[in-house]
């Protein structure tokens, strides 16, 4: 196979003097006889889904761009079983497919990262350590296939302000099986993770506490389409009043009870936290002393009106000012933060003291 795959057309005209549709025939054949056998997900004993562990390990919080998006570096591990692996392969390394290279053909599972953002900040593999395949022992049930990479990407994520300064986020990156690889149902991911991040490389603002992998999960597609099938319900409950004459609902109808298209996939969640004490420094504390120092008007003479009135409304100016400073380096929510409210008693307590 690997010497007669790597003939081109002309080779398979002139060497072995085949007609032309002979020879395209033969090259057509071929190749659909090992992508079938050999680049196809492996069948799980019993007839199952075939199971790709996938480890995460969280190297770097990059940056954090409120309130919609994060950028992270992950070190990525994926494993598989593959009974088709031969003892000629045992450490080979895999990359593109070589045809002539028997040891490159063999199937390799493909994801997407749905919450990624894409065009310029689109993930990048910033060092792809390749593919090995291992014949194994009983000890490793048998040959797998091993895959290591380092990924860096940007991924959307809704932050919570209301507990500011003292707000703890989850930032989270999705692995999903590849949609359009022939892989749906026929693949499943076993998913562990771990915070990898040392204290050279730790982010300034944010704290990572832990890292973890949620409920496994699977979402039902439409045929064809790249619809989730709970989306397009919701969508269409919401916005169509007459389900009878929407065709969106026919097809969706027709395709409820025989639906059997659905992807896996993981969330790698980052649980983190705000280091708060720039925010106690700068807000806080100078705040606190400002309504202290508004309390000297009543120390004073009764007979100085100009002079208190002066003092009070000055320490009112300049409480405000935090108030715009705050406002500035928020961004916009529909709610006040645990900081806004602090300002905000602050600033009627001197108005009240004036």
């Amino acid at each position: 196979g690997a010497s007669w795959m790597g003939m081109d057309l002309d080779a398979l005209l002139d060497r072995l003097g085949l007609p032309y549709g002979v020879a395209v025939h033969h090259a057509h054949t071929m190749k659909k006889f090992l992508e079938a056998t050999f680049r196809g997900p492996p069948v799980a004993e019993g007839g199952g889904a075939a199971t790709v562990h996938l480890h995460v390990g969280v190297e770097r919080l990059i940056e954090v761009q409120a309130p919609a998006s994060f950028e992270v570096n992950l070190f990525v591990s994926m494993t598989w079983r593959d009974p088709r692996i031969t003892e000629d392969c045992q450490r080979a390394s895999g990359s593109k497919v070589e045809w002539t290279k028997p040891c490159t053909i063999f199937w390799e599972p493909e994801y997407t990262l749905p919450t990624a953002l894409l065009g310029d900040d689109e993930p990048v593999v910033v060092e792809d350590y390749g593919t090995e395949y291992w014949v194994g022992s009983s000890l490793t049930g048998g040959p797998f296939g091993w895959r290591t990479f380092r990924l860096r990407g940007k991924f959307l994520t809704v932050m919570d302000y209301r507990r500011y300064p003292y707000d703890k986020q989850a930032f989270s990156v999705r692995f999903q099986i590849a949609a359009d690889t022939g892989m749906a149902n026929l693949v499943r991911f076993r998913a562990t993770a771990r915070n990898a991040i040392t204290a050279r490389v730790e982010h300034p603002v944010w704290k990572v506490l832990s890292v973890h992998v949620s409920q496994h999960g699977e979402r039902n597609f439409l045929p064809g389409q790249g619809y989730a099938k709970e989306d397009l319900r919701e969508l269409l409950d919401e916005y169509s009043e007459d389900e009878e004459s929407n065709p969106a609902f026919v097809v969706l109808s027709e395709y409820t009870e025989a639906l059997n298209f659905s992807l896996s996939f993981v969330d790698v969640t980052l649980q983190t936290e705000r280091y708060c004490g720039y925010y106690v420094g700068n807000y806080i504390v100078l705040e606190t002393l400002l309504v202290l120092l508004g309390w000297i008007t009543f120390f004073m003479s009764p007979e100085s009106v100009d002079s208190r009135l002066s003092i009070a409304l000055t320490l009112v100016l300049a409480i405000m000012v935090f108030q715009i400073v705050l406002v500035e380096n928020l961004p916009e929510t529909g709610y006040l933060t645990d900081l806004s409210y602090f300002t905000i008693a602050n600033t009627m307590l001197l108005a009240l003291v004036s």
